[in-house]
């Protein structure tokens, strides 16, 4: 489904009412090139210790819920501890 929206301060506004059928989820979102201005990302000092420390094996993470991060969790030990 494609939609139009209004960026007014931070807020993407639809130009016709809509509700999603999730309270959460990712959506995917077209934006011309020209209405975009690169901002280069800024880390925090902690940010950057963890990454000298971890080297190669830092890598950002897929947003996850705690709930998703529990079931993943709790499978991997049904596994590991399967009689």
């Amino acid at each position: 489904m494609q939609i139009e929206a209004i960026y007014k301060n931070g807020i993407l506004i639809p130009l016709v009412p809509l509700k999603l059928k999730k309270k959460q989820g990712t959506v995917k979102l077209v934006i011309p090139d020209e209405q975009v201005e690169q901002v280069p990302e800024k880390q925090s000092k902690l940010r950057e210790r963890i990454n000298a420390i971890l080297g190669e094996y830092g890598h950002p993470r897929p947003s996850r819920t705690p709930e998703e991060d529990k079931a993943v969790w709790q499978r991997h030990l049904e596994e590991k501890y399967a009689v």
